[in-house]
Parts: C-alpha cells; sequence; structure tokens
C-alpha cells in the first residue's frame, strides 16, 4: 500500500500493479478499493484507445470493487470494440460472442447504426434478433442502417461479418458506392479473380463508379481499365482518405501480383499516377523504378504521348533534357492562363500532381516549387509534401549544393522520420512531439563523425544547408549521445522518446540500469500496452531477445486477446528459442486478426527474416490455404525462398511453378524473367523494400575512386544523413553504405557502431515477403 500511494502522481502503472496485488489478497479498505476501480476506468480508457476488444473487462472490474461507480460514457463503445473483436474470429463461434456483446452495446446506445447486424440472418444466431437491437429509428432506413454497419466491420479488419453483411446489403437494394465498394473489396478477399459478377452487374456497378479492378485478373478487364485514374487522383488529393487509399493500395498490389503493364498511351497517365500514390506510400526504391513497371515506356513514347506524363516518361526513359523542354511547356501553359483560370489551367488533379511532383523530380528550383503548390492547388497533399521535401533538400545553387544524397534517401526524406529536413513548421502542434527523437538521433550523428575532420567538414556543410532550409528547434544541442540513431522507436510522444533513448544508453553501460528505466516509462501509464510494445521493440532492437520477450509476455498477459500483440509474441518467442509455443501464439494471432492469411504470411516473413526458415514453413502453409486465388503469389514466394535455404529443391520447383501459373499468360514472359533475374541476383535476399538502388552504390563507388579523400567522406556523411532521414525499419541499406565507406576511410571507429546500427535496425523492419522466388 506504501508502494501504490508513492506510485500514484507520476507512475500510476505502478500503484495499480501494487493495489491489485493488495486485493488479490482481500486486503483493500474501502478507500483503497474506489481507488483501485478509478484506476481500472482510467486503464479502461487507455485500452479502448489501443482497439484493445477487452477494455471493457476494466470497467466491470472497476465496478465489481465499487457498485456506486459511474459507468464511463465511453462503455458503449468498449463493447462495441469488443463485439468487432469478436466479429474477426468469423463464424460460428465469433459471430455468437460478437452478436451477444453488440446486444449490450445497443442496450446502452439504442439509436447506433451498428445494431441493425442483429437482424441479419447471416450474422445473427437463433435467439438473438431485432428485439436486442434492430434498425434504430435514428439511423434512417434499415437497409442504411446496414450499409454503415457493414462500414464499420470492414474498416475495423472483420472481413468475413463484412462480407456477409454487404451481400446482405446489396440484395436488399442498397446502392451507395462506398458500400458496395468495400463489398468489391471484401469479395475479392474472399474468392479472387474467381469472382463472376456478369456482364449486367458490372455494367451497374460501374456506372455507379464502383472501381472493379480488385477482381480483375487483367487491366482490360471491363470495370478496371477506365477506373485506374479516379483511384489514383482521389488517393492522392486526399491522404486522409483512408477508404481512397486503401483502394488506390489495392488495386496497386493486385497489379503487382500479376505483373500488369500497359503499353496504350491513353492509359500510361493514370499508371504513372497510381505509381506516384503507391511510391509515397512505401512502395519500390524510387517512383522511375515503379513507372517502368506499370508503363512500358519506350512503346507509349514512341506511339505518342503528350501533356505532364510525357515529361516524367521522358525523364524515365533516360532523356532528361527532353523531359525539362515537355515540362518547361507544361509551365508555359500554367504561366499564359489567365488570372480567373490560373489554378490548375484545365488540368486534373492528377496531372497536377505529376507537374508539381515532376518538378521536384528535375531539382527546379525552391521558388518555383513554392509557386507551383500554390497554382497547383488541386494536388492535395502529394503536391504539398513534394514542395516541402524540395524547400528542406533542394540546395539555393550549384556552388552551395550539400553532398549528394541519393534518391531513395529523398523519398525518406520526403517521407518524413528522423532527419531534420523534417522539422515541422514553427507553430505546429507535432513539433514538440517529434522534437526528442530526431535530437537524439542527431547527437548521435554528431557523434560519430567528431573524430575525423573530413567527417565533420561533410557534416558541417550539410548542417548548414539543413539549417538554411528548416532550421532545428530551439533547444536543441549537440551534445554527445551514445545510442545508435537506428536504435530509438520512433513515436510521436516526445517524453517517452527521450525515455526510450535513455534506456538504450543506459543499457550499453548496464542493463539492470535500462531495465528500471524501461519499467519506469511503462509505468507512467495505466495500460501496460501504451508504452510496453515500444519498449519491447526497444530491446529487440539492441539485440536481446529474451528482454525484447519478457515485454511482450507483460504486454499480452493484459491484453491476451490483441492479434497484434500476440502475432509479436509469437514471433518473439520463436526468437529465444521455444518454437513449439511460437507456433500456439501465431496462430492464436491469425484467428483474432480477422485476416488470417495475411497474418500466418507476416508471421512467416518475420521468422524468415530471423532465419528461422523451418518455422516459417508451418504459418506459410497456413497461409496458403487462406489466401484467395490469385493473391498467393508471396506466399508462394516465401516458401520458395525459404524451402531453397533447406535445401529442399524439388519443392521450392513446385513452389515457383505454381508462382508463375498465379500470372495471366499475358504477363507470364515477364513473372518468368523477373524470377530469372532474382534466381541471379548477387544482392543479399534479405533486404526487401526500403533497399539501396543502385543510383546509391553508382554515388558511393564513384566517391570511392578516390579513396580517403573529402568526395568520399561527403559521400559518406550524406548516406548517413540518409538513415537519419529513414523510419527506423528502413534504414538498414544506407547503413550498410555507410559503413562500406567509412571503412573505406579509415574511420573503423565509427564503421563499428554504424554496423551496430544496422544489426539494431534488422530487429524493426518489416518481415521479409519476397515478391518475387529465388
Amino acid at each position: 500500500m506504501a508502494l501504490a500511494r508513492a506510485e500514484l502522481a507520476e507512475r500510476p502503472g505502478a500503484a495499480l500493479a501494487h493495489l491489485a496485488f493488495v486485493d488479490r489478497g482481500g486486503e483493500l479498505g474501502p478507500g483503497e478499493r474506489a481507488l483501485l476501480a478509478e484506476l481500472y476506468a482510467r486503464r479502461f480508457q487507455e485500452r479502448l484507445a489501443l482497439g484493445d476488444g477487452d477494455a471493457y473487462l476494466d470497467v466491470e472490474a472497476a465496478r465489481a470493487l465499487d457498485p456506486d461507480s459511474t459507468p464511463p460514457p465511453e462503455l458503449a463503445e468498449g463493447y462495441f470494440a469488443a463485439a468487432l473483436a469478436e466479429y474477426r474470429r468469423g463464424p460460428p463461434w465469433g459471430n455468437e460472442d460478437g452478436d451477444r456483446l453488440l446486444a449490450r452495446a445497443m442496450a446502452l446506445a439504442p439509436d447506433d447504426h451498428r445494431g441493425a447486424l442483429l437482424d441479419l440472418e447471416e450474422l445473427a444466431p437463433a435467439g438473438v434478433r431485432a428485439g436486442q437491437g434492430g434498425a434504430p429509428a435514428g439511423a434512417g432506413t434499415a437497409v442504411e442502417a446496414v450499409g454503415a454497419a457493414a462500414l464499420w466491420l470492414h474498416r475495423g479488419g472483420a472481413r468475413r461479418a463484412a462480407l456477409a453483411a454487404t451481400s446482405a446489403y446489396t440484395r436488399a437494394g442498397g446502392h451507395e458506392p462506398g458500400v458496395v465498394q468495400a463489398g468489391v473489396l471484401a469479395q475479392a478477399w474472399w474468392s479472387g479473380y474467381e469472382v463472376d459478377l456478369g456482364l449486367l452487374e458490372a455494367r451497374a456497378l460501374t456506372a455507379a463508379g464502383v472501381n472493379l479492378c480488385p477482381l480483375a485478373r487483367t487491366p482490360d478487364a471491363f470495370g478496371c481499365e477506365d477506373s485506374v485514374g479516379a483511384a489514383a487522383e482521389a488517393a492522392l488529393v486526399d491522404p486522409e482518405d483512408a477508404a481512397a487509399g486503401a483502394l488506390a493500395g489495392e488495386i496497386w498490389r493486385v497489379a503487382e501480383l500479376g505483373y500488369w503493364r500497359t503499353r496504350a498511351p491513353d492509359r500510361a497517365e493514370a499508371w504513372t499516377v497510381l505509381a506516384l500514390h503507391a511510391w509515397e506510400s512505401g512502395q519500390g526504391d524510387t517512383w522511375e523504378e515503379l513507372v517502368r513497371a506499370r508503363v512500358d515506356v519506350e512503346q507509349v513514347l514512341a506511339t505518342g504521348v503528350s501533356g505532364p506524363v510525357a515529361a516524367t516518361l521522358r525523364r524515365v526513359a533516360g532523356q532528361p533534357e527532353l523531359a525539362a523542354r515537355t515540362l518547361d511547356e507544361v509551365l508555359a501553359g500554367l504561366a499564359g492562363a489567365p488570372p480567373w483560370a490560373r489554378a490548375g489551367a484545365g488540368l486534373t488533379p492528377g496531372q497536377q500532381a505529376l507537374v508539381l511532383a515532376e518538378a521536384v523530380a528535375q531539382r527546379r528550383p525552391p521558388e518555383m516549387i513554392d509557386a507551383l503548390a500554390v497554382v497547383l492547388a488541386d494536388a492535395g497533399g502529394s503536391g504539398r509534401r513534394s514542395a516541402w521535401w524540395a524547400q528542406a533538400i533542394t540546395p539555393h545553387s550549384a556552388e552551395d549544393a550539400p553532398p549528394a544524397v541519393p534518391s531513395e534517401a529523398e523519398r525518406w526524406c520526403r517521407m518524413g522520420a528522423l532527419g531534420p529536413s523534417t522539422w515541422a513548421p514553427a507553430g505546429s502542434g507535432q513539433e514538440a512531439a517529434e522534437v526528442a527523437s530526431r535530437a537524439y538521433a542527431l547527437r548521435w550523428w554528431h557523434g560519430l563523425t567528431a573524430r575525423d575532420p573530413r567527417l565533420v567538414a561533410a557534416r558541417d556543410r550539410l548542417w548548414e544547408q539543413w539549417q538554411g532550409r528548416r532550421p532545428a528547434p530551439s533547444g536543441w544541442t549537440a551534445r554527445p549521445a551514445t545510442v545508435p540513431a537506428a536504435a530509438l522507436v520512433s513515436g510521436r510522444d516526445a517524453e517517452a522518446a527521450v525515455a526510450l533513448a535513455e534506456v538504450a544508453e543506459a543499457y550499453v553501460r548496464e542493463p539492470a540500469v535500462a531495465d528500471r528505466l524501461a519499467r519506469e516509462l511503462v509505468a507512467r501509464r495505466v495500460s501496460m500496452g501504451y508504452h510496453g510494445p515500444a519498449v519491447a521493440r526497444l530491446f529487440a532492437a539492441l539485440g536481446d531477445p529474451g528482454r525484447a520477450l519478457l515485454w511482450w509476455e507483460r504486454v499480452a498477459e493484459e491484453s491476451p486477446h490483441h492479434p497484434d500483440y500476440l502475432l509479436a509474441l509469437g514471433v518473439a518467442t520463436a526468437a529465444a528459442g521455444d518454437s513449439k509455443r511460437a507456433q500456439l501464439h501465431l496462430l492464436a494471432a491469425a484467428a483474432r486478426s480477422g485476416d488470417p492469411g495475411a497474418t500466418d504470411l507476416d508471421a512467416a516473413g518475420y521468422l524468415l527474416r530471423q532465419g528461422l526458415a523451418l518455422d516459417a514453413l508451418t504459418p506459410a502453409r497456413r497461409a496458403l490455404a487462406h489466401i484467395a486465388p490469385g493473391r498467393r503469389g508471396p506466399v508462394l514466394a516465401l516458401l520458395a525462398t525459404a524451402l531453397d535455404s533447406l535445401g529442399r529443391v524439388r519443392e521450392a520447383a513446385a513452389m515457383r511453378a505454381a508462382w508463375l501459373d498465379q500470372v495471366a499468360p499475358a504477363f507470364r514472359p515477364r513473372a518468368r524473367a523477373a524470377m530469372i533475374a532474382a534466381a541471379g541476383a548477387d544482392a543479399d535476399p534479405s533486404r526487401g523494400r526500403g533497399a539501396a538502388t543502385v543510383g546509391d552504390r553508382r554515388a558511393l563507388a564513384s566517391a570511392s575512386a578516390a579513396p580517403g579523400t573529402q568526395a568520399q567522406a561527403d559521400a559518406a556523411v550524406g548516406l548517413l544523413a540518409a538513415a537519419l532521414c529513414a523510419p527506423p525499419e528502413e534504414a538498414h541499406a544506407a547503413f550498410g553504405l555507410v559503413s562500406e565507406a567509412l571503412t573505406d576511410l579509415g574511420a573503423e571507429a565509427e564503421a563499428r557502431q554504424v554496423r551496430a546500427a544496422r544489426r539494431a535496425v534488422e530487429a524493426l523492419r518489416p518481415p521479409l515477403i519476397p515478391a518475387t522466388p529465388p
């Protein structure tokens, strides 16, 4: 009790643990019972915000301690979250439990549209009917209520339930495009390209504005070829529109799986815009690479193409001068437009985004980018991000240019993470939250480059450029830090970022001190899930799987049904050497996720990345059974990779043959060529997304032509800056390159630090899902 009172003010999580311990012994007095009830209510709020379906149990625990306590107003949402978590399990048991919890939510919120799900025969078991929910009077018609509830299921990941609800909606005559589009995505998830809509139904859907690309096997299928551009524009213009982004992402994924490629000039613009969105979403190494993947650039240029897309295609084809002239012609048309029509000058939103992105890619002056961002108002979020990026990294003139930063590093900087090129604008609400993690990363960077005068000179030049573009926030200092930047888990909580850096620094000196600091950080919140996962990831990044497993066990103990925690717990258990127990956790994660195929595939990817190829086979084979026809390519590629590493040559060959069969015959030669190239590649097969580009290595090689020179130091610091700009999970390749450069310079101590950082980010990278089997 004394410990609980001492911890209550600053570490309520620890206070709750002490009070709960005393409560198990039946020794709490009335005042302490009320206090523990209040802490349970606070933990409910935090767990609900984290998407924990078991959050409502904290309210029930609080009311058991203090029956007179007032239920929090969000209790209905707690039951809704619990129902959603059960619906993700699917029929029969998940739906039964989901209906039961949904009925409890409806008792508290009788007018909520989600109660319409209790009227659906596909979802409701006997004994739970409209008398416990029904279509509420305040939600419009019953059909509209079912549509709104179906969208809730779809966005919440309850895919089987969403498929049933959207099917019931369309059978009842519902035609709202957003709901019908969600139904198409659900059908694509369940049946892949084997869905047979029929021509009349397909025409009706496309007339209603529904995109049928997720169901297509080729890009010229009815309902797909004319709708790619609209989907790409919608996602680019409003990055906050989750539905538009999800649709564009799904179209890109289907095109990637099928090796789609267009040779039609009238389709090239749509796919170039979609490639821009995919690149901004983190796909591929460069925008140019993605354009080439979807567009036969030489054929389209030979046939004839005009407008903004022509500038991009000519640059991709290696014609920079012609691309610059083409863009100048487009910009001249903008400048020549009358004032009343200048905003966009007749360009579509997608074309406006292309103009702005192409101007940035051609490294036009920042003043021009600023002006274009105003004129091309419909370019949306893409245009604003491109303009900000250009301001951050484009030099004023050739004379004061910073060290060459590779194209992949530019993408990292523009997407925003740790680097100084993405300091938030003054007065931004994000500024205070992001200062701490960047400051620690920059301190490490300054300390790393402080002992070699060549590195200092290169660093200071680049830092001066950064300061000129966007000064660092006040209070930042360059004092030394021992923590490698890559070991920092990025986050929006400034206090947590500082504390995580302190944990990592302490771990280098004394792990027991790091344990104490980690416990103090997690105890600042009532819920273990608030900072516990970040601490677990940090210890994994620091190369301590035992401590990482311990923290994941603590997080999962509080939230035993949370699919993300179960997946992480399974991977951590495997990393600690307990394969059989790991498979149980991974199976539970798949069952609770709503998408068992994708979860099993992620699990297999994480295990394969850690060198546990044999363990990866079990979830990968489960994924093969769950993923729809036409969508199994990544699973087959992963299985081929794992089987090859185990020496099981015949099985790997069978997986490669099955992978090719997934591709439509028209595009199979391209897929076969890609597979042959992958088999002969000398690149590290574990690199995956975010790897260094050929351009990166070419830049480093050119600098290495004069070993030990200032040019090489400039290249090394530029690459290191790129790693600072990268999200931790994508910094792996840049750290590898800069470690090579530092070794060539003779700065071996600094190179060792960078290699340690590279090992650290390996634990933070996404799962290895090969696109092509070796």
